[in-house]
Order: structure tokens, then C-alpha cells, then sequence
């Protein structure tokens, strides 16, 4: 995964997949996105597309303000439609 596939967290749409590709946040704020499960090869889920975002990571919702979603990159995994 290239960073040219990659969106912001923030612009997942709700029901939306993907995969943390990495987190362009401040020390701190990588830290504690890290502490919440949200570091690169994750899987998550979005809940809810407002501010916070919620998104479901490792079994847990966990919310995440707007500006620091923008930071987290992801790449969207396709939704495959029941047969």
C-alpha cells in the first residue's frame, strides 16, 4: 500500500472497512492512538461518521475527534455483497 492509496480515517463513511497503513500525528497524540489500538495493519470499523468518529477497533468502539482521524491513514477494504 502506497501512501497515493491511502485516505484519512476521517473520510470513511459509516459502515466503512479498512486497514491502518500508518499515523501522521504529533508524538503524543500517536501515543495515545497506539495506546487505543489504532497503529498500522489494524482493522477498523466506522460506527459513526461525525465528530468523534467512532470506530470499532479490536472489539471495542472507541471515539476519535475529526482532527486526529485526518491523521490516521488508511486503506479502505472493498465491501463484498452477500450472495
Amino acid at each position: 500500500m502506497t501512501p497515493a492509496e491511502s485516505i484519512p480515517m476521517s473520510q470513511l463513511p459509516r459502515g466503512g472497512r479498512a486497514v491502518v497503513v500508518s499515523v501522521d500525528a504529533a508524538a503524543s497524540d500517536a501515543v495515545r492512538l497506539k495506546s487505543l489500538g489504532l497503529c498500522a495493519g489494524r482493522s477498523v470499523e466506522v460506527m459513526r461518521a461525525s465528530d468523534p468518529l467512532i470506530v470499532r477497533v479490536l472489539g471495542s468502539r472507541i471515539g476519535v475527534a475529526s482532527h486526529l482521524a485526518a491523521a490516521v491513514l488508511v486503506a479502505a477494504v472493498p465491501v463484498v455483497p452477500a450472495a
